[in-house]
């Protein structure tokens, strides 16, 4: 396993387990990563269907430019 993955393991394995919202955008602004939490919030069921999605994609997508 190389540095990337148990770093990754690390971050889903803390985000899980800790309250509040956390994910991670790329540089095209698709999230890469949610916890259930902020899939919950964005009406989705699930992390993985959060995967690619961008602010314009979700509920809030009359704020995505702010954003």
């Amino acid at each position: 396993m190389n540095i990337e993955n148990r770093f990754g393991d690390l971050i889903e394995n803390y985000s899980d387990q800790a309250p509040g919202f956390f994910y991670a955008k790329d540089k095209k602004g698709r999230y890469i990563y949610t916890n259930e939490e902020f899939a919950e919030f964005a009406d989705c069921d699930s992390p993985a269907k959060m995967k690619s999605k961008r602010d314009n994609d979700l509920p809030w997508k009359e704020q995505a430019g702010f954003l």
